[in-house]
């Protein structure tokens, strides 16, 4: 860890000498902090946004927090090939989503992501000892990651923008901070939600993992990926409402473009 933090900084700082900011010629106007947050509320793409960003600090919590139950308790998945099916779906994620973000639009991209990443942790939950079924679920796993990570920045961005265009004042940091107020207690969440689910399967904390009982094994599989795919149904079911698609939306952006070049 030591080393990572020595080269992440040496990056980090090297690369400022790069950066060229962008200086702003006039102060946009205010409000009272608390109208502001509630106004955020108020914003419908916002809500559908929360919904999503909650889900994906949630779900990466909790299947870092898993991982290590799981291959623990079921020593006949190979990790090298599982993290190896991991890497490739998220690659292709990627490649994926970057590809066709344009051509199908983030809504729709994002859909897809919380269809396939849900279909993968059900699936998990039912046949995840057996090596052939964990690496098709690890493979969506990685299309999971590599959409939210991809993804959610840029409907993220969209919300802004839909928000400036409404008040004509660019929000950023008051939007930056009523999703950490909202997405931080995920991570708690998540862990306390596994550690409690894998008890109620009769989960023996005073014997090695791959020791437990078949019932208290299924429990991890449960604990893991359960919460996961049942938010990501409630993701998909919840771009229904998110307004933020099609050909007005993108005379919308078009429109905030040529503002920020004037």
């Amino acid at each position: 860890m030591t080393v990572l933090g020595v080269v992440i900084f040496a990056v980090i700082f090297a690369s400022t000498f790069f950066y060229k900011e962008k200086v702003q010629s006039e102060k946009d106007e205010t409000e009272n902090i608390f109208k502001a947050v509630v106004s955020c509320f108020k914003n419908r793409s916002f809500v559908v946004f929360e919904v999503l960003s909650f889900t994906v600090i949630f779900i990466q919590t909790i299947l870092m927090q898993g991982v290590i139950y799981y291959f623990d308790a079921y020593k006949n998945v190979p990790m090298a090939f599982a993290y190896g099916a991991l890497g490739v779906g998220a690659v292709f994620g990627v490649v994926l989503f970057a590809s066709k973000t344009t051509k199908w639009g983030v809504k729709k991209c994002t859909l897809l992501m919380c269809v396939v990443f849900a279909i993968g942790a059900t699936v998990m939950i039912f046949f995840g000892k057996y090596l052939p079924v964990a690496l098709c679920c690890f493979f969506t796993a990685g299309m999971g990651f590599a959409g939210g990570m991809y993804l959610v920045p840029l409907m993220n961005g969209d919300v802004i923008d839909y928000d400036e265009s409404v008040t004509g004042i660019r929000r950023e940091g008051m939007y930056a901070g009523v999703n950490s107020l909202i997405t931080k207690p995920a991570i708690s969440l998540a862990n306390a939600a596994f550690l409690m689910i894998i008890k109620w399967f009769g989960f023996d904390k005073t014997i090695k993992t791959e020791l437990q009982t078949p019932w208290a094994k299924q429990g991890i599989l449960v604990a893991w990926m359960a919460i996961p795919a049942i938010l990501l149904i409630i993701c998909a079911f919840s771009l229904k409402f998110y307004p933020l698609a099609g050909e007005k939306w993108n005379e919308t952006k078009k429109m905030l473009e040529e503002r920020h070049n004037k």
